[in-house]
């Protein structure tokens, strides 16, 4: 009778059960661990170990083969400590198929007895125990590999591989379990039990060398060997967070190894260790590598173990997204923060890249995997009779990818598998890469039967690449928030629907650094650089898990520095919580830690670095001063009222309120940094300085606007930032988004009823600074839709132009400050959102305060002609002009001496306007521009703007706009003259009406004044001019020339130009053809680049 394959299971269990010596059986160990609240295996077992065994298990092995030649330590020793602790890993987590103590203590014995005869060890793992996968043939040892038909069939010999590590002295003690037919990256079969995470009890442990992974985690051995065809060895050592590295295909035996489809050669599986440290790595490389076994086994390739020196430069790219899957939250940031890290150290050049064809590869892969159709696998299980297993799915029955390949559909296949290895091949070499550093999977771990994902390791399978393993950081369940998002793939999908932050946080995050074909040597030596360049292993504070933490490590020098304000400031800037914590533990006086280089504080730095913990720690401690501060005040004034902190959620303190050299708050470097996160966490302590401007006039908003950051843009509208708020030019927000054509934040101000109509300070539109006519089209095309827009009714900066608004001192919390409300406001009825007040307080340098001077004037309100100067008596200031300034400042800047600002015609006093430019005509008439007042005292050769400048400015424009060409001719029939004024200075006039660029009274049409031209050359007698139809100059930007096009618009000639027949540029009077002005002509016709009249520089 044939015995059923549950009784075989049965046996088998039983015998292994057995195995473990009587002494270290408990079998309640697991429910104790669980009990006590224990996820990680190794930090329960180092509870309950005694300590001299916890002291050797924490040695790496070059150390232990230190102690061991010098006698301090013996091999049985060893041996006893890491069985001992192998063995309590084992009935926690099921890792071990089969279990040898015995012998591997005798073998210890043995060695000892070497020792102490010769004086000498017999190798470099002398009485070092070692631990193989399942497959790694051991003579009179069965490889089942998950097969319950396999169970007891011994083997004859030894793996050549196994038979090197002995010729070292190692010491073997157990083989760890596999899945069926080694697989599936997931461990379990029929014959053993699932194998679990030593990193966390609730999670995987990874596949198909589930069992190596685990056991070593937990401490049981400091290295074993493990094997690789599409991520068995990267993926449990990712998930229990190991160092591990896939060798090219011929670097290690893998002579007398059991394996699936071992004729299988288009893909082959590969076999290397599993470690602790990367040390230990290495070192188990360079022993079996330099254990020739080339000659012995005609597959490996003949050579040496090479030491890689990394040269002065090298290039590593960074993989983030195959494109089908995206990784978990926890994994992008570290990839982000690795390439951060990566940009700053010497020597290293780090570009993103994206695997070509990565979807054909990945079929590629499977098809080969299941090109018999699962042929072999049903063939074996029916020699016992037991199922597949249903971690083998989706390689056998109707989720196979294929049916059954002939000869010629499997040399086809080949051939297919070859064609993508040359495109690899041409990707490194177009690219000159030196490595790239990618996820190893799409998570740090699964949940117990999950999903098959090989969407990174399958790369370097079917392209025989080396790929290195590295732990670079843990899960933090408070940072790694999975946001919503419809998913690309049913893959992605089943991934992201069982990610939970609370469940993996802490788990190891893994990645994987690649290189090409038989470069073991420089992956690992790049591996060394990556891991001293990353911030995770910067610091030494117990960040790491316990096995690593002893690991030598070379520390970055930035953070040898003593200085605790620069060690803290570093630790900001690096994300750092622990670090950052520490210290202002230590040293509670650098709360604000003041940069004397450009006058950012600690917040400021968490701010633009978007750290949204270290922002929480800061904020709290900036909070929890404020609140004692006015406590302490508020007790003064009245002891028997004490405040609760609770009303102080708002920090409104002009010393809590830092701005740096530039006069910016933590609003505008939050801003600069796009950090989204981190702004909305500042608005909830900082909203007074919503809309307030740095030296440059600029608020948070126009930031956004400049940069392009929509998502932040939209909190600060959220939280009642002003839309229609202007800086030193007079530009919106709409002259920013138009001129740096942001489509996402004309949106936005589009839903929040910015004014498109408002003029800067050189009388243009927002459409007139717009980079092309596309970005027009769209606005136009966006505001006409269906664009959900805020009811003007509640939002109080979506205000009409006849509400009028008046500073009303308010107390509260006995804090006095000045509040801006409607003066037909009705509290009981109105809807408008609350607006926080700003504290009347003293200027003080570098403060809030310090931009209520009287050279700033009150720019609130661009629609309110007729608010009273005497309102200005309950203000902060007063402005010249008699206006009130409330919590938006503008810089006034003072007439230049030598100029008559009597001239010009103002209308409107709330505005302070800019002086007259003395102007003349070049003698030479090749043309003029509108100049800002702003500019007025800048010499002819300094118009033209640095190269470098990353910011187009609106001080200086031409008379090309979009608007202005159309509406240069008010009146039809009748062109505009430029002529000369009494008091010298030029104007622009067209019989009653004035053309918009003649600066109509910087804002408003009723108050409009003359325009001066500034010219390069002075002449000493004026020439009238007169606007004529004339060929468009167009300049080539590369160049720097101006050349002639045949299409007619208007533009501001001199005679000397005009008097040609037909438009011609001077220039172009002999031939009439298209010609380039030279460089040095350049400034003759325009006073700054071409681009900058339409809003962008070509830098």
């Amino acid at each position: 009778m044939v015995e059923s394959w549950k009784s075989i299971v049965e046996k088998k269990r039983a015998a292994l059960a057995s195995a473990i010596p009587k002494e270290w059986v408990k079998p309640e160990l697991k429910e104790d661990m669980i009990s006590k609240g224990f996820v990680k295996t190794r930090d329960y077992l180092d509870t309950i170990l005694p300590k001299e065994e916890i002291e050797i298990t924490s040695k790496t092995i070059p150390e232990l083969s230190k102690l061991i030649s010098t006698n301090e330590l013996s091999a049985v020793q060893v041996t006893k400590a890491f069985t001992h602790r192998a063995m309590l890993a084992h009935q926690i987590l099921g890792c071990c198929s089969e279990i040898f103590v015995d012998q591997a203590l005798k073998r210890a014995a043995e060695l000892d007895e070497t020792f102490k005869e010769t004086g000498k060890t017999v190798g470099a793992l002398h009485g070092i125990p070692i631990s193989l996968k399942d497959q790694v043939d051991l003579a009179q040892i069965p490889s089942s590999i998950g097969y319950v038909s396999l169970a007891n069939q011994k083997k004859t010999q030894n793996a050549l591989l196994a038979d090197k590590l002995l010729e070292q002295g190692a010491v073997f003690f157990a083989k760890t379990c596999v899945p069926m037919a080694m697989m599936a990256p997931e461990t379990a079969s029929n014959l053993y039990p699932y194998n679990y995470s030593a990193a966390n009890i609730n999670l995987s442990s990874g596949g198909s060398s589930g069992g190596e992974g685990s056991l070593i985690a937990a401490g049981g051995a400091r290295a074993g060997f493990g094997t690789d065809i599409g991520g068995s060895i990267r993926i449990p050592a990712t998930y229990n967070g190991l160092f591990a590295i896939k060798p090219s295909v011929g670097r290690v035996s893998y002579l007398r190894v059991s394996n699936s489809y071992e004729a299988q050669e288009s893909i082959p599986s590969v076999i290397g260790p599993l470690a602790q440290t990367l040390e230990e790595v290495e070192f188990m490389m360079e022993t079996v590598v330099g254990a020739k076994c080339w000659l012995d086994d005609p597959k490996v390739l003949p050579l040496e173990w090479r030491k890689y020196v990394i040269p002065d430069k090298v290039k590593i790219g960074v993989w983030f997204d195959s494109g089908d899957v995206e990784p978990m939250p926890a994994i992008t940031r570290v990839l982000g923060e690795l390439f951060e890290d990566l940009s700053q150290a010497p020597g290293v050049e780090v570009v993103k890249v994206q695997w070509p064809d990565h979807s054909r590869l990945i079929k590629a892969l499977f098809n080969v995997f299941g090109a018999d159709g699962g042929k072999e696998i049903l063939d074996e299980c029916k020699k016992s009779g037991e199922p597949v297993h249903d971690l083998l799915d989706y390689l056998v029955g109707s989720k196979s990818p294929q049916p059954a390949l002939d000869i010629n559909g499997w040399w086809n296949l080949c051939q297919e598998v070859y064609r993508i290895k040359q495109i690899y091949l041409h990707f490194w070499k177009d690219n000159g890469l030196d490595a790239i550093v990618a996820p190893v999977m799409a998570s740090t771990s699964v949940l117990p039967y999950s999903s098959v994902c090989l969407d990174y390791t399958g790369v370097c399978n079917l392209c025989d690449c080396s790929a290195v393993v590295l732990p670079l950081g843990t899960v933090d369940q408070k940072l790694d928030v999975l946001h919503p998002r419809e998913s690309r793939s049913e893959l992605e999908a089943k991934i992201r629907g069982q990610y939970d932050p609370k469940t993996f946080d802490g788990m190891p995050v893994c990645l994987q650094l690649i290189t090409r074909k038989t470069e073991e040597e420089k992956g690992l030596a790049l591996s060394q650089l990556v891991k001293t360049s990353s911030r995770f292993y910067t610091y030494n504070d117990g960040l790491q898990r316990k096995h690593i933490v002893h690991v030598p490590r070379e520390v970055n020098p930035l953070y040898r520095m003593t200085d605790p304000s620069i060690r803290l400031r570093n630790a900001i800037k690096e994300d750092n919580y622990f670090i950052a914590s520490r210290l202002l533990k230590r040293f509670p006086g650098l709360l604000d830690n003041i940069d004397p280089s450009n006058g950012w504080s600690n917040l400021h730095y968490s701010a633009y670095h978007n750290n949204y913990q270290i922002s929480e720690l800061l904020l709290k401690g900036i909070h929890n001063r404020f609140v004692s501060t006015s406590i302490r005040f508020a007790e003064q004034d009245s002891p028997a009222k004490p405040k609760s902190s609770a009303m102080y959620s708002q920090i409104t303190d002009e010393d809590e309120i830092k701005l740096t050299f530039e006069k910016q708050t933590v609003l505008h470097v939050a801003c600069l940094g796009d950090a989204a996160a981190t702004l909305n966490l500042l608005l909830s302590y900082f909203n007074v300085c919503l809309d307030q401007r740095d030296m440059k006039g600029d608020t948070p908003s126009h930031i956004c606007c400049t940069q392009g950051f929509s998502d932040c843009l939209s909190i600060l509208l959220e939280k009642g930032a002003y839309p229609n708020i202007q800086d030193n030019n007079g530009d919106t927000l709409l002259h920013k988004a138009f001129q740096y054509s942001n489509i996402k934040c004309l949106e936005l101000l589009i839903k929040y009823n910015a004014d498109d109509q408002l003029l800067n300070n050189v009388g243009w539109k927002p459409v007139d600074v717009a980079f092309n006519t596309d970005i027009i089209q769209e606005y136009k095309t966006l505001k006409s839709g269906s664009v959900n827009r805020v009811p003007t009714d509640t939002v109080l900066v979506a205000k009409t132009p006849q509400t009028k608004y008046a500073p009303v001192k308010v107390t509260q919390n006995n804090v006095s400050s000045i509040s801006f409300i409607p003066s037909n406001h009705n509290s009981s009825t109105a809807n408008y959102p609350p607006r926080i007040s700003l504290p009347s307080i003293q200027p003080r340098k570098y403060s809030l305060s310090s931009m209520l001077s009287d050279e700033y004037v009150d720019r609130f309100d661009p629609h309110d002609d007729t608010r009273s100067s005497s309102s200005s008596k309950n203000s902060r200031t007063s402005s010249p002009t008699g206006t009130s300034s409330p919590h938006l400042f503008m810089p006034r800047k003072t007439p230049q001496a030598g100029t008559n600002e009597s001239n010009h015609q103002v209308t409107n006093k709330r505005y302070p306007q800019p002086p007259a430019i003395s102007s003349s005509i070049s003698s030479n008439g090749q043309g003029s521009t509108v100049s800002s007042p702003r500019r007025s005292n800048a010499s002819n050769n300094s118009m033209q703007e640095s190269p470098t400048s990353k910011r187009s400015s609106l001080s200086t424009r031409t008379f090309r706009s979009n608007s202005q060409l159309s509406e240069v001719s008010p009146l039809k029939g009748e062109h505009p003259q430029l002529v000369q004024q009494s008091t010298g200075s030029s104007a622009i006039k067209s019989g009653s009406s004035t053309p918009r660029h003649s600066f109509q009274g910087g804002y408003r049409s009723n108050s409009s004044y003359p325009v001066p031209l500034q010219v390069e050359e002075a002449s000493s007698k004026l020439h009238d001019l007169k606007l004529k139809n004339v060929d468009r100059l167009k300049l080539d930007t590369k160049l720097g020339n101006i050349i002639n096009n045949t299409s007619q618009e208007n533009l501001v000639t001199s005679p000397a130009t005009s008097q040609h027949h037909g438009g011609s540029s001077a220039t172009d009077s002999n031939d009439n053809k298209s010609t380039s002005l030279d460089l040095s002509k350049r400034s003759k016709i325009l006073s700054i680049p071409i681009l900058s009249s339409r809003g962008r520089h070509n830098t």
